[in-house]
């Protein structure tokens, strides 16, 4: 299904085929793209190959913000894969490590900041596997990124936030039974802290020392 079957749908799951209608399709369209970033912070992510350029004498870089979890870190220049530390790890055992160069081995994460150790001595490009959320369905024909058998369930979310509008004419009663089948479907939506933890340690619980 594409954005426009979805928002179709979801206009005969709502009662709400005729003009004037009660939900606009800018509303519809936002909450389809909502709910397919929840289902994908709920385990349904995109798998995506980023490149990132290595700039001799710089050692930390931000990840883009659709970055959920760092799978792992290829180095191009000799097809090395970066071990993932922490910066307490490096702070226990290597000496002054922030000042140390040369062709990178390892690599943390603190926030979206990924820093390299050692530091670039030359220019580089790191290929980085990761989890991301999916881009934004913007044009009618764009399909969500996840299997097809998955779609009609995204409803469950835009019904939920359609009953959370307040319209005398237009309601929507228990939306939270909506939240509660999309939950069903994809699963609990991870904690800030949970994610925080995926992105910067590779688990929900701390990093491999």
């Amino acid at each position: 299904m594409n954005l426009s079957d979805l928002r179709a749908a979801a206009r005969r799951r709502l009662d709400d085929t005729v003009q004037p209608y009660g939900w606009t399709d800018e509303d519809l369209d936002a909450w389809i793209n909502e709910a397919c970033r929840e289902a994908s912070l709920r385990g349904n992510w995109t798998r995506q190959l980023l490149t990132v350029a290595v700039v001799s004498g710089t050692a930390t870089t931000t990840l883009d913000a659709s970055v959920v979890y760092v799978e792992r870190i290829k180095l191009a220049s000799d097809g090395r894969i970066l071990t993932r530390k922490t910066r307490d790890w490096l702070d226990a055992r290597c000496f002054n490590w922030e000042a140390t160069t040369g062709t990178p081995t390892q690599f943390f994460i603190q926030g979206r900041e990924l820093t390299l150790y050692p530091k670039p001595d030359a220019n580089d490009t790191l290929t980085i596997e990761a989890l991301c959320t999916p881009a934004l369905l913007s044009s009618d024909s764009a399909k969500p990124d996840l299997d097809e058998s998955y779609h009609r369930q995204l409803l469950e979310w835009v019904m939920y936030r359609a009953g959370q509008q307040r319209d005398v004419d237009f309601t929507l009663p228990n939306p939270e039974q909506y939240e509660a089948n999309f939950t069903r479907y994809f699963g609990p939506r991870p904690s800030a802290r949970v994610l925080q933890a995926w992105l910067e340690y590779g688990s929900s619980s701390s990093a491999t020392q």
